[in-house]
């Protein structure tokens, strides 16, 4: 498609090209004032044609019209080699909506940034008004006409597409708002990140909430590894990608907060369902899904509920330490779940760090002195069938539980006693032995000491050994003074 010819090229064009030929058939002894004749009309005919943008090479008007100021634009452009100077940019030329827009629709059909630019340029200085609604008209045709395949469009023509967008928003007017947030929806959709918050930037343009949505619901169906609870590998994308989305997203918008928390929240419901899992994770598939929690968390989705839930994510995975970040907000694993806790051997090997995401005091409550004593009359009835690392690992587990209770010992006889007991029966005395040395006071009860002396004497032992077994358990028995601190 061409742009409308001006009239008066016309004629003007051919008298200049019969005086070209005309000289051209000049004598031999006329050559020099042929030159001088030619050199003096050849400055006319550049000097007029170049008024109306038409280049020396030019054949036709119409091509002089639409090309008019490209030039400067042309030498900047990706086409240039380099190897001649680019010449200097030429001022825009007032041009008429006519003129302009057969032009216009040849380079957006060509995806030709550079010249949409010079020619909204030039409609610009004749009507400001009417660029701005070219421009936006042609921008919403193009985000509709792309939006389906923007995903498999070739990188080379997205590229270009990519300019066109960006040359014609920037030539909107006031209704260009809208359409910057088509725009960026539809550099998310690309997976181009960083151009939707370059839009954002320059036009003030969002992510408005049901792309939002679109957008995480599609994140978390390729890329969450807690979607399915298998052992497939995933793409290590969620943690990018939700970090982007947020970023491009107004957080003061009601639907578009609640979006996103309903995404954290369905998050951690469908990790939390499922314990053995998520402590099975490999650590690089964790860390993908923690880093994507904490930006929903630090984005200020930090009510109550589902803090607890981020708190008891990490808590049930063993990572106490990114659960004390958690807990610095005030959070606190509950008595109920501490409990339950304690029963688990998962956590019974870090008692320290179970309590420092407790409340305050929470070692000395009735409940957990019950629930710790009822483990350890539940292990006195299985210490048989122990293997003998059970044995340490649960008496040192005991053990560091007594060390949180306040003193005097006579406060935490009631599991001192019977820790005593469960090591004698699991022939571990040295353990007994450095029990009543570390809490003094503590000792073996008469009946944990008659039950041991009767299993002493039905073992097939020899008698030497059986002697000075029979000692160290009497030396258990006898309460040694309470220190007093």
């Amino acid at each position: 498609m061409q742009p409308l010819k001006s009239p008066s090229s016309l004629p003007l064009d051919s008298s200049i090209r019969q005086e070209q030929s005309v000289q051209s058939t000049d004598t031999s002894g006329r050559a020099d004032n042929g030159r001088a004749v030619n050199s003096w009309f050849g400055a006319i005919y550049n000097g007029f044609f170049r008024a109306i943008g038409y280049g020396e090479t030019g054949t036709d008007t119409a091509s002089a019209l639409s090309d008019r100021t490209i030039a400067a634009s042309v030498s900047g452009s990706s086409a240039h080699t380099g190897s001649i100077p680019a010449a200097d940019p030429q001022p825009a030329t007032p041009m008429e909506l006519t003129e302009v827009l057969p032009a216009l629709a040849e380079a957006i059909s060509a995806k030709d940034a550079a010249r949409v630019k010079s020619l909204l340029a030039s409609l610009k200085l004749t009507s400001p008004n009417q660029a701005a609604q070219v421009a936006e008209d042609n921008l919403k045709t193009i985000l509709q006409d792309y939006f389906p395949s923007a995903r498999k469009i070739p990188q080379n023509d997205y590229i270009k597409l990519k300019k066109l967008i960006d040359c014609l928003l920037a030539n909107c007017g006031n209704g260009g708002y809208a359409l910057a947030n088509s725009a960026l929806n539809l550099f998310v959709v690309r997976g181009d990140f960083p151009h939707a918050q370059s839009v954002k930037d320059k036009h003030q343009a969002i992510l408005e909430a049901d792309h939002l949505q679109v957008a995480l619901d599609k994140d978390v169906q390729n890329y969450a590894p807690y979607v399915k609870h298998t052992d497939d590998s995933y793409p290590r994308f969620l943690h990018s990608h939700s970090k982007a989305l947020l970023a491009l997203v107004d957080q003061q918008d009601h639907q578009t907060m609640e979006i996103a928390r309903k995404t954290f929240a369905d998050g951690l419901e469908k990790c939390l369902r499922d314990t053995q899992w998520v402590r099975g994770l490999p650590p690089q598939d964790f860390t993908e899904i923690e880093r994507c929690f904490w930006e929903f968390y630090k984005f200020g989705i930090k009510d109550e509920e589902l803090a607890y839930s981020f708190l008891n994510l990490f808590f049930i995975r063993g990572d106490y330490e990114s659960a004390k970040k958690v807990a610095s907000d005030g959070i606190r694993i509950n008595d109920e779940d501490l409990c339950k806790a304690l029963r688990d051997h998962f956590h019974q090997g870090s008692v320290k760090q179970l309590f420092e995401l407790a409340n305050p005091g929470a070692a000395g409550q009735k409940r957990t002195k019950e629930t710790v004593l009822d483990i350890l009359q539940q292990a006195l009835v299985d210490v048989d069938r122990m293997p003998p690392h059970e044995i340490v690992n649960f008496e040192s587990f005991i053990r560091s539980y007594i060390c949180l209770l306040s003193k005097p010992v006579e406060g935490r006889l009631f599991l001192l006693n019977p820790l005593i007991d469960f090591c004698v029966r699991g022939e571990k005395i040295e353990l007994a032995q450095r029990l009543k040395r570390i809490f003094k006071g503590c000792y073996l009860e008469p009946k944990a000491f008659e039950n041991a002396c009767e299993k002493l004497k039905q073992s097939a032992t020899d008698e030497l050994e059986k002697s000075e077994t029979l000692k160290a358990l009497s030396d258990l028995t006898e309460p040694a003074k309470i220190k007093t601190d």
